[in-house]
Formats: structure tokens, sequence, C-alpha cells
């Protein structure tokens, strides 16, 4: 018997999955590649990020200031220039930081730079230069300066013999200066053990004239400073008239025996006075006294710190006038003092530039830098493809469906097609895939979007006035 089984042709709706939806798959497809993308792309700005902080650290240690320590006999003046300078560095942040180590004389300031225990040493040519050192900077040029009172009547060096000439400097300075008086002396065949030697103190010149302990007065200095104008002022009025200044006639020749020794020239009026003091030039010999650096210093270190010296040198004779005596040591050939080569290069105008120096590694940093760019570029612009390609794929399964739409013949098929375009719109604008979408890229799927849903609707209403949608369908079964 056949029976009539009367249906409503309607299907029920199937499960959303993405087997339904082809599109689906292709879209999760094309992520999986964005995300491998995205993935290289992390891993390079991982890897960037790690050379830049490698870079940086070294940089941090070798950009470090470099500590530099300087031997200086304690309470001197080149004591509170060394200090000085040592605060102007830090102030304004120099590259490079003083130290000072203090001493008791030139000499063990030479010593504490040939045993390695300084870096820098200020001492004087007429004491022994350490093996390692080399010149960097002239502190100042002193002159010997032998006076004897008007009423002693010694006039000349060779006077001197068999008198009791006063030196007059620091403690710590009495054996350097009367081993100074005794190379001047001995030029003039007068030996040591003919003179006496009797140490003094500014303030003891007077008494010891006027009690004739004394026929003569030693003091080094630089001629036109205070200190030595003052002794000689002294000397004028316990003598009891203009002092006689002793002219070291052969001093030249000094110069040459003792190349630590240089000839020098007291020029006339020198001292001041109502008379001038001396009258004419005194001819007269000369230490000089230099801040020195171990050979082993580098060049870059010794040139920056010669040029900051220089540099600093108007701001440190606001407050130490004698700053303003620190010149440049000859850099010929043929010079008495050896300069360091880091001095000499500043000096003579060679001295490497910031790019001299670094340059390379500069060039070198640039060059990663733009190869580490180009190859993040290369990945956005790959992934920026991607996504490209993976919209098209979507447009084009959009497209698709325009025509199966048209085709349908019932609502559950048109169902089916509306959830898939609000898949596709999910797919498509959230998540991380939506980061790389463009704008043209948006307005594309705004609008094939809108013409499937156009249709979904076109298509519903072209079913809802057909006679079929009006009846159910008949099946029959046996």
């Amino acid at each position: 018997m056949r029976c009539i089984q009367v249906l409503r042709n309607q299907t029920p709706p199937l499960p959303f999955n993405e087997s339904v939806f082809p599109v689906s798959a292709s879209v999760s497809a094309d992520s999986a590649e964005d995300q491998r993308l995205q993935r290289t792309i992390w891993t390079i700005l991982a890897g960037a990020l790690a050379v830049i902080s490698i870079a940086w650290v070294v940089f941090f240690f070798y950009g470090r200031p470099t500590v530099i320590r300087v031997a200086v006999t304690r309470d001197s003046v080149d004591h509170q220039i060394i200090s000085s300078a040592a605060k102007l560095l830090q102030r304004e942040r120099s590259s490079i930081r003083l130290k000072t180590v203090l001493v008791a004389d030139p000499a063990t300031s030479a010593k504490a730079l040939e045993s390695g225990n300084a870096d820098l040493a200020v001492t004087r040519t007429d004491l022994g230069q350490p093996l390692n050192g080399k010149a960097m900077v002239i502190m100042r040029k002193s002159a010997a300066v032998i006076v004897a009172p008007q009423l002693s009547k010694i006039s000349t060096i060779a006077g001197l013999k068999g008198k009791r000439i006063g030196i007059v400097s620091d403690d710590e300075f009495s054996y350097e200066d009367r081993r100074l008086l005794g190379t001047i002396l001995t030029h003039y065949d007068i030996p040591t053990k003919q003179v006496a030697f009797v140490p003094l103190e500014m303030a003891q010149i007077s008494a010891a004239i006027s009690a004739g302990m004394i026929d003569a007065v030693f003091v080094i200095g630089v001629a036109t400073s205070s200190p030595v104008a003052e002794v000689v002022s002294i000397v004028a009025g316990a003598g009891k008239g203009e002092p006689n200044l002793l002219s070291i006639q052969q001093s030249y020749a000094i110069a040459q025996s003792s190349p630590a020794i240089t000839a020098a020239k007291i020029m006339a009026g020198a001292f001041g006075g109502a008379t001038p003091r001396p009258a004419k030039s005194v001819e007269s010999v000369a230490v000089t006294t230099l801040l020195m650096a171990d050979s082993k210093l580098k060049d870059t270190v010794v040139s920056t710190l010669t040029r900051s010296f220089f540099a600093l040198k108007p701001k440190i004779a606001a407050s130490i006038p004698d700053a303003l005596r620190m010149e440049a040591p000859s850099t010929s050939k043929d010079a008495a003092l050896p300069v360091h080569p880091g001095a000499a290069a500043f000096l003579d105008g060679e001295d490497l530039s910031l790019m001299m120096r670094y340059g390379d590694f500069i060039y070198l940093g640039a060059m990663v830098l733009s190869m580490i760019g180009s190859a993040i570029a290369a990945l956005l612009s790959r992934a920026n493809t991607s996504g490209r390609r993976r919209m098209d794929g979507i447009l084009a399964r959009l497209m698709a469906m325009l025509a199966e739409i048209r085709m349908a013949d019932n609502p559950a098929m048109l169902k089916l097609a509306e959830l898939e375009a609000d898949a596709i719109v999910s797919g498509a604008l959230t998540g991380k895939e939506a980061r790389g979408l463009e704008a043209d890229m948006v307005s594309a799927l705004g609008l094939a979007v809108g013409q499937v849903r156009e249709a979904i609707r076109d298509r519903q209403a072209e079913l809802a006035r057909s006679p079929s949608a009006q009846h159910p369908s008949i099946r029959i079964v046996s």
C-alpha cells in the first residue's frame, strides 16, 4: 500500500564547520602562514635587540671614564693645578678622570711613574727622568737666581768660593735645589766641599744676612713670580743697598753638559723696584717642571688629556695664576725632552677625530642595522603580500557565492550562505589578521559582502513568491 506523506520542504540547519565553508580552511592556512611570518619578524627583532644591547654594553664599558693616576708633590702649586683640573674634568663629564697620588717631592713622583704606581707624574728635568716617562705638558720653567747683598761685595760666581750660601725653598725641595747649585759651582771649578749650604725659609733670610750667617742667597723659581721677587727685595733690605744678581755667564755651556738644564735669561727689571732689578739682563740656567706620561699609556688618552689641559688652562688660571705658565713641549725630533706620541699628535694637529677613531665601528654598526632593517622590511612586505593573497581568496569566494545564491532552491541554503558570509567577515576583521588589512582591502571586502547580502535578500524574496513555497512538497514513501 502506498502512503502519501506530506512533508514541508525544509531541511534542518547543518552544523557550522570548516568543511561546509571552504574559505574558512583557506583563511586558516593563510593565518598560519602569517603567524609564521610574525614569529620570524619577532625573532629578527629580538636578535636585533640583542645585538643593540650587546653593542650598548660594549660601548658602556668601553666608553666609561678612564681613571688616570697622577703623582704630584703634596701641597705644591702643581698639586693645586692638578686638583683643579680633576674637578673641571669631572664637572664637564670628560671621558677622563684624574686621581691624585700625593708624594713628598718631585723625585718621588718620578719614581712612582717608573714603578707603575702612577700613570702621570709632575717632576723636574734635573732630578733624573723615569725611563718610561714621556713629556706631555710643560708646567713651568724655573730659573736659578743667585743674589748677594751689597755688603758682601760678591759680584761673580767665582766669588762664591769658600762662602756660605743660603738655599731658600720648601723643605722637600732643598736637596734637589742644592744639587742644582752644586752643578753650577762645579762647572766653575768650585768644589762643593768649599761652600757651605744653609737651608733657609723666607722669614729667616733677613736675620741670617744681618747676623752674617750667609753671604749669598740661592732660589729657584719663575723669574717674574712674586716669591722670587720677594727674596730679592728682602736681600736688598737686609744688605743695605741694591743686591748683586750674579750672572751665570757659562749658562749655555752648562746646558750642553747637562741636557736636563736649559740656558735662561733674567730680563732687566724682572723683579721690579724703584730702581729696576736687575739693572740689566742677567744670564742664568733653568729647570723645567714637567707633567710626564707613561709611554705605555694609550695615545688617544694622552691626546685627549693634553687637549683638555690646554682647553681648561684659562679656567684653572682664574684661581691659580701659575697655570698660565703651562706651555707645550717641543715636538721636533731633536728635542731634548721626548714627547709622548699622543701629546705630539695633538700639538701637531694630527690627533684623530671621533669619526676617524671609531669610523670602522660606526660603519659596521650602520651596515648591520641596515641589513636587519632590510630583512624586517622584506618580511613585512611578504606578510602584506600574504594578507592580500588571503583577501583575494576571500573576495573570490564571495563572488562565487553570488552564483550559488542565485541557484539556491530553498531558504536553508540561503541561511547557510548568510552564515558563511558572516564567518568570512568575522575571520577577516577580528584577531591578528585584521591588523594587516589596508583601507582598500576593507572597502573591497565591505562591497563584496554587501553584494552577497543583497543577493541573499533578492533570492529569499523570489523563493517566497514562487508556488513551491506555498505548498508542501509531496514525497511518496513505499
